[in-house]
Parts: structure tokens; C-alpha cells; sequence
């Protein structure tokens, strides 16, 4: 039923989730005890978690930061949890949260289990270039929390939320008896929330509606960033830019050349049949080197196409003529499948562009790509 209204009166999905599982630290002894456990990775026994207790929203006034939910032992920040469905990091994630957090303390960010390990890389290196010292390689425990050890015993972690949810299920106390069925209530919430980013039908590509599918676009847009991320190695992060219209977008930097990929909303539906798109950018390259850019572009275009062609009754996308200030094309998207069929659709996709690039194109010299 939970799950239900949440979905008839269009609520934000973090705050709704976070907000469950603060009052279920807040209820329920076996819920608070496995959380403030958290802060025992670091150097915290105990003696000291037991005291920790969890507030939603929690301000300081060292920064304007307001992470989902804080434990804190008297006044001391040991635990910070911050929930993610389809939204990216901000610019206080990971560092300003890492820099209230006491030595030995644990930011953990549970989010959908695809983005897991992006969402963990793009963390660390964000934490990594503000000085907070990594020490090592991820590790996942048997509860499926990957942990990332940094400097002074903190520690960066992420977890799915089925992984998490069923941890605190599996740790309940005989006395709770109510505490299985909260839980299977924010379960049903988080299948739904994560279903609506992924759950794509055929005739909601071709609709390009605002509402729902606006706030799917978006998140389709930033899941296929970070997976742009993940394979060229970079921490990247869309947002909203004005060329031409109005683009949620991120781009990554190859050689000296740039692939961008994004959401347009007015591109979508008329002529694009998928709401992201990518584009490479003949701007960033000298005049010497555009037209192996072009080339790698037609032959992109030309596997697209043909996709479209299979997938929407005949209906493709014609690739940019080289006079044209931007080539840019439709970023198929699969539709009808599992969670995990769309995104390992959508990471072979964009592997592929990427492939083209890196078996056609040589790098530019230094000094040679353009601003």
C-alpha cells in the first residue's frame, strides 16, 4: 500500500526512503545497532556505537551540507547514510560529509545495485582529489557492502538497498515482531522507485512526454554517464547546459577527444526516438583531424540506424552532413527487459562508441585539441 501511494502522489523518492529507514533506527534496537555498526569498521568499539543515535536531515554549523540520515554519539558525527535512486552526487558528496564525519567514522550511500560500484568509484575519486588518502582496493563484506578504507580510519561504502534491507531484516530481534513487515513495506517502495528509471516500454520512447518519463530521462542521462565514466576512468557528473536547447549532459575527454552524452528533451520524439543522444564534438579536434572524426561518427550512425530501424517499424535517424555544428545521434535504449538486461545494454552501447574511437582515432598531440 506504501508503495502505492507513493506512487499516486509523485513524491521525491530519497527523502521518502531515507525517511523510512530513520524511523526504523528510530523504532526499532536491532535497526540502530546494525547501522551505528557501521562506524565499527574504523576504530569505534562497542562502548562507543551504543551510544549513537539517528536523526534525518541532520545540519551542522560547519557547513550548509543535510545528509539523509546521521548517527551521532552525544555530538560526535560516527555514521552518515545518504540514499540515491536515479540522482548523482552533489558538490557537497562525497568531501563536505567525509570532512564532518569524526576519525573512524563511515559515509555509507546506498543506491540501486547497478550503480553500486560506479557510484563508489566516482565517491572515491572525488574524496581522493580532496585529500582524503584511499588505502588500498574496495572490499565487499558478506553482507554485500563494498568498503573503501581512507585516511584516519574513515571510510566510504555503498550498498544496494535490497542488500542493505535485507541485512536489517535478517539482524531483527525475536521481540520485533512488527519490524519484518516495516521493512517489507520500504522493500516494495524501493522496487517501485528503482523500476520507474529503468522499466522503459516502446511506447513510452516514442511518447516523449514530460511528467514521469521527463524524470526517467534524466535518470537514464545520468546512468549512462557514469557508465561513460566507469570505462574511460573518469568521475562524471551531468548537468543541465544550454547549446542550442536546453541538455542534462556530461562528457568525457579521450586523447584530446571529447564524446558527450546526454538528455535533450526537445530532440526527443521528433527526430529522436530515444530520449539520450551522444554527440562527438569536431570543436575540440583541428581541422586535420576531423574527418577520421566524421568517419567514426558515420560508421557509429550507421550501426544506429540500423538498430532503430529493427526496434521502432522502420523508423532510423539520419546521420549529420559534415557541415553541421554538432553530430550528434540517438542513444538507443533497450525497452521490455529485466533491470540488469537494460543497463548491460546500455553500457555494451556505449562501449561500442568508445570502441570505434579508440580503434580509428589517434591522439591529438598535446597542445593540438581546442577549448
Amino acid at each position: 500500500m506504501l508503495a502505492h501511494l507513493a506512487q499516486r502522489f509523485k513524491v521525491d523518492k530519497e527523502p521518502l526512503v531515507t525517511e523510512a529507514l530513520c524511523y526504523l533506527a528510530q523504532h526499532y534496537e536491532s535497526v540502530r545497532t546494525t547501522l551505528a555498526e557501521l562506524a565499527e569498521r574504523g576504530r569505534h568499539d562497542r562502548t562507543v556505537t551504543s551510544a549513537v543515535r539517528f536523526r534525518p536531515e541532520a545540519r551542522s554549523d560547519g557547513d550548509s551540507a543535510r545528509p539523509d540520515l546521521a548517527g551521532l554519539a552525544r555530538n560526535t558525527t560516527l555514521v552518515l547514510i545518504e540514499g540515491k535512486f536515479g540522482s548523482g552526487l552533489t558538490d557537497h558528496q562525497p568531501v563536505t560529509y567525509l570532512e564532518r564525519i569524526a576519525p573512524g567514522g563511515t559515509l555509507l550511500l546506498v543506491c540501486p545495485s547497478w550503480r553500486v560500484p560506479h557510484l563508489l568509484e566516482a565517491a572515491t575519486r572525488k574524496a581522493a582529489e580532496a585529500g582524503f588518502a584511499v588505502r588500498g582496493a574496495p572490499v565487499k563484506d558478506p553482507e554485500g557492502i563494498h568498503w573503501h578504507a581512507l585516511t584516519e580510519g574513515r571510510h566510504l561504502a555503498a550498498v544496494s538497498w535490497v542488500d542493505l534491507l535485507r541485512l536489517l531484516e535478517v539482524r531483527g530481534a525475536p521481540d520485533e515482531q512488527e519490524l519484518p513487515q516495516e521493512i517489507r513495506q520500504v522493500h516494495a517502495l524501493v522496487r517501485r522507485f528503482e523500476g520507474m528509471l529503468v522499466e522503459w516500454r516502446r511506447d513510452q520512447l516514442l511518447a516523449a512526454e514530460f511528467g514521469d518519463l521527463f524524470e526517467m530521462g534524466c535518470a537514464a542521462a545520468q546512468q549512462a554517464v557514469e557508465v561513460l565514466g566507469s570505462l574511460v576512468g573518469q568521475a562524471l557528473a551531468p548537468k543541465w547546459v544550454r547549446a542550442g536547447n536546453h541538455n542534462y549532459r556530461g562528457h568525457a575527454e579521450w586523447a584530446g577527444h571529447r564524446l558527450v552524452i546526454g538528455f535533450a528533451p526537445a530532440d526527443w520524439g521528433r527526430p529522436s526516438p530515444s530520449p539520450l543522444y551522444f554527440a562527438l564534438s569536431k570543436h575540440h579536434v583541428p581541422e586535420t583531424g576531423r574527418q577520421a572524426l566524421y568517419d567514426v561518427y558515420l560508421r557509429v550512425m550507421k550501426d544506429i540506424d540500423a538498430r532503430l530501424r529493427h526496434d521502432f517499424d522502420g523508423r532510423g535517424f539520419e546521420a549529420c552532413a559534415w557541415e553541421e555544428t554538432y553530430w550528434w545521434g540517438p542513444l538507443p535504449l533497450a525497452f521490455g527487459v529485466s533491470e540488469q538486461e537494460w543497463h548491460s545494454d546500455l553500457r555494451a552501447t556505449i562501449a561500442r562508441i568508445l570502441g570505434q574511437m579508440t580503434d580509428s582515432l589517434a591522439p591529438l598531440p598535446i597542445g593540438e585539441a581546442k577549448d
